[in-house]
Parts: C-alpha cells; structure tokens; sequence
C-alpha cells in the first residue's frame, strides 16, 4: 500500500509540473509565464515567449521574421483549452511608442492549438521612421465566436524583443518647415505637411504626441479653408502614451464646389476629451498657411 501511495504522490507531482508549461507541446517559453492569467509588466525576447495565458487560453510568440513581402513579422501560437470556438484579437497595438496596427485577428477550434503569422507592412514603419522593433506595446483580447462580449482574456502586453535595455523612447524632433498647433504637458500635435491630390483634394499630415496616461479623442470644429467653413470630418482617438500620424483631407469636389482651387489658409479648433470622463482637456484655434 505505501508503495501505491508513493506511486500516486510522484504522479501528483509530475501533473502539477505539466499544468505549468504555457499552452502547446512547444519548447517551454522563456519568459511571461503566468497563472490566472497575471503578466509581468515587461517581457523580453524573440523567441518562445509566452505573452498570455490563463485557464482559457494561451498566447505565445514563437518567433520573429520577415514574411514574403518583406514585411515584419510574428510567428504565434494560439491555444484554446476550452470547449468553445475562440476569437484572439490584437489592439491598440504600438511599435516603438508609434501606432502601426497590423489589423490582425484568428480563430481557434475547440480544445486546439494553431499557428498564425501577425504582420505589419513596411510603409507603416517607414512612416513612422521605424528602422528596428525595439518594442511592442498591445491589448490581447479573447472571446467565443460571436459573443464579443463574454471576453475571457484582456491584457495589456509589453515586449522587448532585443530586451529592454535596447529601447530608447525617443520623439519626434521639430523640422523648420512644421507648423506646431499646440505643444502642452498633455498633447503635441504638429502640421508637418500640406499637399494636393491629383482629383484637386487637400491634404494636411498631423504628427500626434498623447503625453499622458489618459486616451484622447480628437476633432476639429469650425473648420475654414480660405475663409468658407468646410470640415473634413476628422476625429481620432490617441491611447496614452502614444505616437501616430494621420491625414486631415478635403475632397476636390468640396473644394470645387466652392471656387477653392488654391488652398492658402485653413483655420480650425483643435479639441480634445478623455475618452474615460468626455470633458474637454484641450480647444486650440490653430491656423496652416500652406
């Protein structure tokens, strides 16, 4: 009987050490591994590192490439241990402190693990002057298929993949031929550029800069171009901490209906809200003489 008793007692052990493997029958990950579904506020790695799991899932970067179009890569795994369809999605993701959303989302079966490739085409690092994935910053979501709204994993995930010594938060720096539209403790937003399209449309670039913790929306009211009210119906929304770029535009036809041929002014109220409280942090008359 003590035999038998030994016998189940190493049994015991060695199921209790199995649970603590992240998700699949892949090579344990080196970093972020977790129960009930706490994460380590940073994660460092290229490979093999499990960003989540929990009781109902599990996420892990196999490794990092480039895929057939020369594009930056994740190689994923996806583990769903329950006995429903899965969603993982990717959100609010940033590269370097910059906005670059690789638009990715993956279905996992029943009681499955499965592969996925998470890639972000190049022209969106170019944009942001990206040379090297020093960090990665995301909101990892999961839920049933079709009940978005049952969601059993949201965690906010840090990695480094060349560890977090090789991270430097760097901004933009001003160029002369940039207009700043305002440069506070909370917001930077700056013109950095004003052109026509070929259908005779306009355009302003926006550099964005949310020095806070707090997600932003931003709009314009009482848009003018030469003068006549025209609004491009612009809005975003700027998660805290984060850098993006993004195109105010005016179709030709807007334009043209109004005799605006050459743009020589647009003026506008910049104005921003916490998305959490909707009060307003910021209105700002900012005035573009292209």
């Amino acid at each position: 009987m003590r035999g038998k008793q030994w016998l189940a007692a190493l049994l015991a052990a060695l199921l209790l050490l199995g649970l603590g493997a992240c998700g699949s029958e892949e090579e344990t990950p080196e970093a972020g591994q977790s129960s009930g579904g706490e994460q380590p506020s940073d994660l460092e790695g290229s490979a093999n590192v499990c960003l989540f799991e929990n009781e109902s899932c599990a996420f892990t970067l196999t490794s990092i490439g480039t895929d057939a179009w020369g594009d930056y890569c994740w190689n994923v795994a996806m583990t769903n241990k329950t006995g429903r369809e899965l969603v993982f999605t990717m959100d609010d993701v940033s590269v370097n402190g910059y906005e670059a959303d690789p638009y990715w989302a993956d279905n996992v079966e029943t009681n499955q693990s499965a592969p996925s490739v998470v890639s972000w085409f190049q022209s969106t690092f170019d944009d942001c002057g990206i040379q090297a994935v020093k960090r990665v910053d995301f909101l990892l979501t999961v839920y049933p298929a079709g009940e978005s709204e049952n969601v059993l994993a949201s965690a906010n995930v840090t990695l480094y993949p060349d560890g977090k010594a090789a991270f430097e938060d760097t901004s933009r720096q001003l160029r002369e031929s940039d207009t700043v539209l305002t440069d506070t403790q909370e917001l930077q937003v700056v013109a950095t550029g004003c052109k026509t399209d070929e259908s005779g449309g306009f355009n302003v670039s926006l550099y964005l800069e949310n020095r806070t913790e707090n997600d932003y929306s931003l709009t314009l009211e009482n848009v003018k171009v030469n003068g006549q009210r025209c609004d491009p119906l612009w809005t975003r929304e700027l998660v805290g901490g984060r850098r993006s770029f993004s195109d105010v535009n005016w179709f030709g036809a807007d334009l043209e209906s109004m005799e605006i041929y050459t743009v020589t002014r647009v003026e506008f109220d910049l104005v921003a809200a916490d998305l959490s409280t909707g009060s307003r942090v910021l209105k700002e008359h900012c005035v573009i003489e292209p």
